[in-house]
């Protein structure tokens, strides 16, 4: 938003066949969580992007960026919503650019868990930060919504705790916060990790230590993070285009409760 130059890796696939006028209409899909090591960035391992077979043989370009500052210079914006929706917008404008992909102006936004948040914060900021795109529609599935329940949740269990690691450690970069407020000595030990595990390790790493050694304070109750937690959910503002949630009754991670809020404020 400064005028410089932004990082953006993606894969980007092409249907075969000449474009239409105007190009090809883009689907940019938007990764659930990853962890926050460059190495966990899904194009370098190739990990699978959902539907892409059918999405390419329905005449879409299909653009699957890694989430915002992963792969790339700089930290790790997990779950900074402004930062994430800006990602995915840069990624459909940088397809735009890509020789020989003809990837069209209608963008269509589908993004899972952490990357629903992304898709939903790009589909409220759509119309000031890429005035070009014609955004069709969003779809959002299990998002990270309300990130004080899912974050702050997480914090509150051995189990879960990896997702709130993952959320406080990127944070603690993007705002240059004080982990020592919320986290307890088992977890400051371990930070290191984040620069080297990817989130499958991570999502389960403390489930067996003591919440004592995880957590000092619950960062839903304490500052600075109560307004990180408030300004990274996803607000009322209107968004480009209608919005589709999908959302499973008896997910453990995403509180089916957070998404039905979600819908009452859109």
């Amino acid at each position: 938003g400064e005028g410089r130059t932004t990082w953006v890796t993606a894969r980007v696939f092409r249907p075969v066949g000449p474009a239409p006028d105007g190009g090809f209409p883009v689907v940019v899909w938007a990764h659930g969580t990853a962890g926050l090591a460059d190495r966990c960035a899904p194009s370098r391992s190739a990990a699978t992007v959902p539907g892409v077979t059918n999405l390419l043989r329905a005449g879409f370009v299909v653009v699957a960026p890694d989430g915002a500052g992963l792969g790339t210079p700089g930290p790790a914006a997990y779950l900074v919503g402004a930062s994430e929706g800006h990602a995915v917008l840069d990624a459909a404008r940088a397809a735009r650019q890509l020789p020989g992909a003809d990837a069209g102006a209608d963008v269509a936004l589908w993004g899972y868990s952490s990357g629903g948040q992304a898709a939903l914060f790009a589909a409220q900021e759509a119309q000031e930060y890429a005035p070009e795109l014609s955004i069709v529609g969003t779809a959002a599935v299990a998002p990270v919504s309300d990130v004080a329940r899912f974050a702050g949740v997480a914090a509150s269990c051995p189990l879960t705790f990896g997702y709130a690691f993952m959320t406080f450690g990127a944070w603690r970069e993007a705002y240059r916060t004080d982990l020592t407020t919320i986290f307890g000595p088992g977890a400051l030990a371990e930070l290191p990790l984040l620069r080297e595990a990817c989130a499958n390790e991570i999502a389960v790493h403390f489930a067996l230590t003591s919440i004592e050694q995880l957590r000092l304070a619950d960062p839903t109750v304490t500052d600075p993070w109560v307004e990180l937690l408030a300004r990274n959910g996803v607000g009322p503002e209107p968004t480009s285009g209608p919005v589709l949630l999908v959302q499973g009754t008896d997910d453990p991670i995403i509180d089916p409760a957070s998404t039905d809020a979600l819908a009452q404020r859109l």
